[in-house]
């Protein structure tokens, strides 16, 4: 595809591998979750979504919610570049995918 050949992305040095999508999902730590859904992703800088002043994210499907802009905050947090000509579509797969292969991927309270 042409949308990847423009991509550059920069992941932690981690050894990843195919993921189930039910495994996409993110987990929560029993510890510090509560009901009132009060997590967070934590990108590879160790900051939080909320840092970048970005709504949580608690599973996969919630990036279908997010506006444009912080579709783009998310993968700049993760350290993607990408062409601002791309779809917007085309951003948020990419934020699944980048999301699913993250075996870092973690939810903190804050």
């Amino acid at each position: 595809m042409k949308i990847f050949s423009q991509l550059r992305i920069s992941l932690p040095k981690q050894r990843h591998h195919l993921y189930d999508p039910k495994e996409a999902q993110p987990s929560t730590s029993s510890s510090n979750s509560s009901s009132s859904g009060c997590t967070s992703i934590v990108f590879p800088d160790g900051a939080s979504a909320e840092e970048y002043g970005l709504p949580p994210i608690s599973k996969i499907d919630d990036v279908d919610l997010l506006q444009r802009f912080e579709v783009i905050r998310y993968l700049n947090g993760y350290g993607i570049e990408y062409d601002s000509s791309i779809q917007e579509e085309s951003l948020r797969k990419l934020l699944k995918d980048t999301i699913a292969l993250d075996k870092q991927f973690t939810l903190k309270c804050i």
